[in-house]
């Protein structure tokens, strides 16, 4: 399976589409985690019709804002079992999550087949536009023959990106650092805070590597982000990089 051969790099994605596009014609692919903190992650997506949303658009938006809308994500998989389920839009009840996440891209329908790993779930999804129909019986089944070792290679994928992300990005003193190189007014324990945000972390993970009560590191994300007038972990993300260039060029 060339799905295997490329674990770890940059062609994964469009290697894993290829596959589920060949076995069951899916016109976008997407694969998420859901952590045991209660976290849910972007892994990889794809998919074909260049004047279409874009499929990675698509499902971070669907990671930052939708997920806890979707019922598929409270689904619980029998360790070393794997799960597949059908969505059609129309069955969708949530009027916001059916409109921004299959009406205006025009998807019709999804498959999903979750399995877990450790104390995580992999879902890897695969979805039919308009002009194209429903998935037809056998392409179903071909999926489903397929489903679980592509997850698996999924998961497997996650785990090596998150290992190499984990050895590049900068330590929890210097992400500190810098967020307080872009707004001195951020106090040690906000920037603390806003630093694991940053770094990944749950509020429950924040709480027990800083030694703070959840209440308290809620607290001070608050506090941060009224400081720096932001409310999402991307803006946040922006006023990080912008501190990071100020103290790579005050340390050269």
């Amino acid at each position: 399976m060339g799905v295997i051969a490329n674990i770890g790099r940059d062609t994964f994605p469009a290697s894993a589409f290829a596959c589920l596009r060949h076995v069951a014609q899916a016109d976008m692919f997407s694969a998420f985690v859901k952590t045991d903190a209660g976290r849910v992650d972007l892994i990889c997506a794809d998919g074909v019709g260049a004047n279409q949303t874009s499929p990675v658009g698509l499902s971070l938006r669907y990671a930052n804002e939708y997920w806890r809308r979707d019922p598929m994500m409270d689904i619980r998989v029998p360790a070393g079992e794997s799960v597949t389920l059908r969505q059609s839009w129309s069955n969708i009840p949530d009027r916001d999550y059916r409109s921004i996440c299959y009406l205006h891209p025009r998807v019709i329908e999804r498959i999903s087949t979750c399995i877990q790993r450790d104390k995580d779930v992999i879902f890897l999804n695969i979805y039919r536009r308009e002009a194209s129909g429903c998935f037809a019986d056998d392409e179903l089944e071909r999926f489903h023959r397929v489903a679980k070792a592509v997850a698996t290679c999924v998961g497997s994928h996650e785990r090596l990106m998150r290992l190499e992300a984990l050895a590049l990005r900068p330590s929890q003193a210097a992400t500190e650092r810098a967020l307080r190189a872009a707004d001195p007014r951020l106090s040690v324990r906000e920037a603390e805070v806003c630093a694991g945000i940053l770094r990944g972390d749950a509020i429950k993970e924040i709480a027990n590597k800083v030694s703070l009560e959840l209440s308290s590191v809620i607290t001070y994300k608050k506090r941060a982000f009224h400081k720096l007038n932001i409310s999402t972990r991307r803006e946040l993300q922006e006023i990080y990089e912008r501190g990071l260039k100020r103290t790579l060029i005050f340390d050269e």
